[in-house]
């Protein structure tokens, strides 16, 4: 590990990073603020990430929202496509908000409208409406696709709770999802017209060239977990293995347990709400001294609540009865300091007031009727993998993935998400990686005006990310089309990964993964308002991804795709490189094809700060496995601050050959390798380019050009315009060129959601078939030809 000594860096992390504009522009050409526009760069960019909601009101005297100011992760919103055309000395601007059909219902029902009532509503990571579902919000990776020479280069944009989306390349807008509703399976089953889907953001595409027999293929999968692969992480608060006891136990223990916490909240709410509404109906009319009598009143009710707030110290012996028995010892004790800790929140919301700690006990019996409602449908979960195939013309071919386990052929059971998969000459490889998908992330803020219980809430549902990683390896040669099921090899890597990178090489059945290990870095977390942060004297970033506890690594393996034998194994540590590692590039001189062998891998690093990391999080990786730094060292580290950092890996030396530091203030992210003509097959011949937000300027980003061979000699080209504002972005991609859609591939929007709505009572039923009617189908119509 090589090592250097940090600098403290001077300034904050920059604020703007949570500022964007929703307005689009169209060829609006870019200025160069800096240095010189290459001549020889050319074909188009696309950056991508989460555009702010309908809802985010903009700032005094600006266009420009805060998506994150009420909480709401950075990576919730509407997806915003952001495309940079180079055509000689000069680079256009292009932007465009991906309208999916849930967007429109989402506009339909905003407040004032006749559908106000269905509005939807920030939860985490999902955009939520309890009467119409989960948005598609498709705001996180692309997939370049080449199917056919004659349509030209097609494009979807995807993320990790929904359909993959098809959006025309020139234009930007969303044409059809991949696969209809029914050809998907939901996580959760809702009488709802969105369902939740989980899925992979970053699909693999294979051009098939070696198969002259195969066409070009799309790979994806669409998994969901059991109840009790789900519960496993909460209770034991680590995921691992699945809870042993039958469904219906669990969802019997929990009934059991809501029932209790009901009973003993309604002891407090129903009085309290008899004496409210009594005085809310006669104290004007009483006399001087009768209401002086109704003030003593008062005063004993509050000595009753109080009596009966301290008495419900007892129930903590019902709750551990309904715990089920895989509940560890240390996971009871937490569950009795959280009812302790609600205990106290009442307390003081009854020293706020009578009518405070009513609303409170509202709220709360509100969240019992969605986790009834939620139970009942949690019946019919079940853990299941789908490995999926996509002709571009076709339906969905679909396997179920099943593993060998004990002499039995069982599904595989993903505790946190795929959040990305690849594909080999000879090899399917699927991930289970630490970008955790639980209650926590997709059903947070369900008490946004009542943060002390939020907080509560986060501490009984979240949970640490595995400690290794869970990879399943699948034989090309085994996805049969006569046959629904595939067998997958189960093999564990050391240390957990988020993001992957598979060679398409697979000399003698040696398959090669390059994994960046995000140790003691959680990226599905994110800062909160009533987070604490005592690592840092700036204020946080609302809704940024959290800050690491240890350095990450870089890692090599060779494993046999055969035997799932781990082979070879390299991992890199760098003390001025490897922290916080979000991001990947790499040469990709078509735009779609695999990599044979990859020599070169950029990684952009979201350097070490203190103001990201909570003492939440800090506690909560405080001592997980394979710690490298001692937890003091690295808080110290977080005062003083490491940067951002742009770095290339030699894949063959696994040693960092180049790096760029960017300046105290700047937060540079998705980085994109963009080819230099005539480059050929140099895996540095091009330029790596990143979205740049900065202390300087909280209303402007920029976008920075380096020379890929040369990243330590700084950006040779800076971009801006004076109202470009994007924001968070996440990832990105390059096309060599641009034609408008021509495929005939349509997924009718009525034909797709009127299954789902007859599915819904008729009062509902008719209402919803209205909206759709009214404010949906109008805005998508067939492409010509289809």
């Amino acid at each position: 590990m090589t090592r250097s000594e940090p600098q403290p860096l001077p300034v904050p992390f920059p604020a703007s990073v949570s500022l964007l504009s929703r307005t689009e522009f169209k060829q609006e050409p870019l200025q160069v603020k800096a240095g010189r526009l290459p001549n020889d760069i050319y074909g188009h960019a696309f950056f991508i990430g989460p555009g702010g909601c309908l809802t985010d009101p903009t700032l005094p005297g600006t266009d420009l929202i805060q998506p994150s100011h009420d909480g709401t992760p950075l990576f919730n919103g509407d997806a915003m496509v952001y495309r940079i055309d180079f055509s000689g000395k000069t680079a256009y601007l292009n932007n465009h908000i991906a309208r999916t059909p849930c967007y429109y219902t989402d506009l339909a029902s905003l407040p004032g409208s006749d559908y106000a009532d269905l509005g939807y509503h920030n939860h985490g990571l999902a955009r939520l409406s309890f009467g119409l579902g989960f948005r598609d919000e498709v705001n996180t990776a692309f997939q370049p696709l080449l199917f056919d020479p004659e349509e030209g280069l097609r494009l979807l944009i995807t993320w990790d709770a929904g359909r993959p989306y098809e959006i025309d390349p020139e234009t930007l807008e969303a044409v059809t999802p991949v696969g209809y509703n029914q050809e998907w399976r939901e996580q959760i089953e809702l009488a709802l017209p969105f369902g939740i889907f989980t899925t992979t953001a970053h699909s693999a595409f294979d051009p098939n060239t070696d198969r002259p027999d195969t066409p070009p293929q799309l790979f994806t999968v669409n998994y969901g977990k059991s109840v009790a692969t789900a519960l496993w992480p909460i209770f034991t608060n680590e995921a691992g293995e699945p809870l042993p006891e039958p469904v219906e136990a669990i969802l019997a223990d929990f009934e059991r347990l809501l029932d209790v916490i009901e009973q003993r909240v309604n002891l407090v709410r129903q009085p309290l709400k008899t004496f409210l509404d009594t005085e809310a109906q006669v104290l004007d009319s009483l006399p001087q001294e009768l209401r002086e009598l109704w003030q003593g009143g008062r005063q004993q009710l509050r000595t009753n609540l109080r009596q009966t707030l301290s008495g419900l110290i007892s129930v903590l012996l019902q709750l551990e009865d309904w715990l089920p028995d895989a509940v560890t010892i240390p996971r009871q004790r937490r569950y009795r300091e959280l009812w302790k800790g609600f205990l106290e929140l009442l307390e003081e919301e009854l020293e706020d007031g009578f009518d405070s700690l009513h609303d409170l006990l509202s709220e709360v019996l509100r969240l019992i009727g969605v986790a009834r409602r939620l139970l009942q449908a949690a019946v019919n979960m079940e853990d299941f993998v789908h490995l999926m195939v996509w002709d571009g013309h076709q339906p969905l071919q679909q396997w179920q993935v099943v593993v060998e386990e004990d002499g039995q052929q069982v599904s595989p059971r993903i505790f946190q998400s795929m959040h990305q998969i690849a594909i080999t000459q000879d090899y399917v490889v699927l991930m289970d990686t630490v970008f955790k998908l639980g209650a926590e992330q997709l059903l947070t803020s369900p008490a946004p005006h009542f943060p002390k219980l939020e907080r509560l809430i986060r501490h009984l549902l979240d949970f640490r990310q595995s400690a290794d990683t869970t990879i399943y390896i699948i034989k090309r040669e085994d996805l049969d089309p006569d046959q629904s099921q595939v067998v997958a090899k189960r093999v564990v890597i050391p240390r957990s990964a988020a993001h992957f990178l598979a060679d398409y090489d697979t000399p003698d059945g040696q398959l090669t993964l390059h994994l960046a290990h995000n140790t003691g870095w959680d990226p599905a977390e994110w800062t909160r308002p009533y987070d604490h942060f005592p690592y840092s004297e700036f204020p946080a970033v609302l809704g940024m991804s959290t800050g690491a506890i240890d350095i990450n690594h870089l890692g090599r393996y060779v494993i046999n795709g055969e035997t799932g034998e781990l082979c070879q194994s390299t991992v890199l540590t760098d003390f001025d490189h490897t922290w916080m590692t979000a991001i990947f590039a790499y040469a990709c001189p078509d735009g779609v094809s695999p990599v044979r062998r990859f020599r070169s891998l950029y990684w952009n690093s979201w350097g070490c700060r203190g103001d990201l990391l909570s003492n939440y999080i800090a506690e909560l990786y405080r001592d997980y496995p394979y710690r490298e730094l001692p937890v003091e060292q690295v808080l110290a580290l977080t005062q003083q601050g490491l940067p951002v950092n742009l770095c290339r890996l030699d894949t063959e030396t696994m040693e960092i050959t180049d790096s760029y530091v960017f300046p105290p203030g700047c937060f540079g992210t998705s980085a994109q390798f963009v080819p230099r003509r005539d480059g050929g097959d140099d895996p540095t011949a091009g330029y790596l380019m990143c979205i740049v937000n900065t202390s300087d300027d909280p209303a402007q980003s920029e976008l920075w050009l380096f020379d890929a061979a040369h990243l330590a000699k700084g950006p040779v080209c800076k971009l801006s315009h004076p109202q470009l504002a994007i924001g968070m972005t996440i990832h990105s991609t390059w096309l060599p060129r641009l034609n408008p859609r021509r495929a005939s591939y349509y997924v009718p929007v009525p034909e797709d959601y009127e299954p789902r709505l007859a599915k819904l009572s008729s009062e509902r039923r008719e209402r919803l078939e209205r909206l759709f009617r009214d404010h949906v189908y109008p805005h998508f119509q067939p492409p010509s030809g289809s």
